[in-house]
């Protein structure tokens, strides 16, 4: 019988705890407990994530004394979709035989230095907010987010650019997810217009009109950019942050998308029935891999 491969995306983040003032100490004190946090060693308490299943985690697995590697599993407990009989023409109810759900995991690899965190991402699978939520019931961590992160490319270019002509970003409204409040008061009342009509998607556009060499408040774009990197994964979140900007070498006005352009690799392994440590093991050495490839362009980034 021939195998069937499934790949799955993988993103990056990084782990931004919300510190005033931090000092070199308060830092790490913060990267011991996510260490410890990852690690997922002992009893973990499951959550709920929405109304069809529950997140759990495996024990993590230390490498170099500076990686930790394993698996989020999502649980989907009720809603449980049919099977085919042997003729493939007729829905079966799916006999789990004693199960409580069907279990999809998604593997992890975690930087303690860096705190830089890629993640596989699948449908069914863990959300970031239920992640977050499985950490706060877990381990005495206090607030964090998780911010994406984007090509380096398309940031420097943003940065280095002589300036931004136009500005066009779209935020939806995920069902249950932790809502992320935004820090810029404009995309606040954005987000409040809405919640207030009951909307689902809502697109932005702002541009410097057609006066030659007028830009956009350069500084300004870049809060925006870092709030709505640091949306991914809750109630509301940017699908695209596209800019068009004029390029420093060539003087052309060239168009870039900041959550669109972020970076992603994918993981590839044989389909299976049920969760097995040697899946789980095959994607934690391949997001390993993935990761120590990308490693140096992402402490670049980091720092911008």
């Amino acid at each position: 019988m021939t195998k069937k491969y499934k790949e799955n995306n993988v993103y990056y983040y990084q782990i931004k705890p919300h510190l005033i003032n931090p000092k070199t100490q308060d830092i790490k004190k913060v990267k011991k407990k996510f260490k410890k946090a990852f690690k997922f060693k002992g009893k973990v308490d499951s959550i709920k994530q929405g109304v069809e299943g529950s997140v759990s985690a495996t024990s993590g697995k230390v490498y170099n004394n500076r990686y930790i590697g394993g698996a989020l599993i999502y649980t989907q407990e009720t809603n449980i979709p049919p099977k085919m009989d042997e003729t493939g023409t007729k829905p079966q109810v799916l006999d789990l035989s004693g199960f409580k759900g069907l279990g999809y995991d998604s593997a992890y690899f975690y930087d303690v230095e860096t705190m830089v965190f890629a993640f596989e991402s699948r449908v069914p699978g863990v959300t970031l907010s239920s992640l977050q939520t499985l950490i706060y019931r877990n381990q005495e961590i206090d607030t964090f987010d998780f911010k994406p992160i984007a090509s380096s490319n398309a940031y420097e270019e943003f940065l280095e650019s002589q300036g931004v002509t136009s500005l066009e970003m779209d935020v939806v409204s995920v069902d249950n997810k932790k809502k992320k409040n935004s820090s810029t008061p404009a995309i606040s009342e954005a987000l409040n217009l809405l919640d207030e009509a009951n909307g689902e998607k809502i697109t932005i556009s702002v541009t410097s009109g057609r006066t030659k060499k007028k830009y956009l408040d350069k500084n300004y774009l870049k809060k925006l950019a870092n709030d709505a990197l640091s949306s991914m994964g809750y109630e509301k979140e940017f699908t695209s942050f596209k800019l068009k900007i004029e390029d420093v070498d060539s003087g052309k006005i060239v168009p870039i998308d900041l959550i669109t352009g972020r970076i992603r690799d994918k993981t590839k392994i044989e389909k299976v029935k049920a969760i097995n440590e040697f899946s789980i093991k095959s994607k934690i050495k391949q997001l390993e891999g993935l990761y120590l490839k990308r490693r140096e362009a992402i402490e670049v980034q980091i720092k911008l």
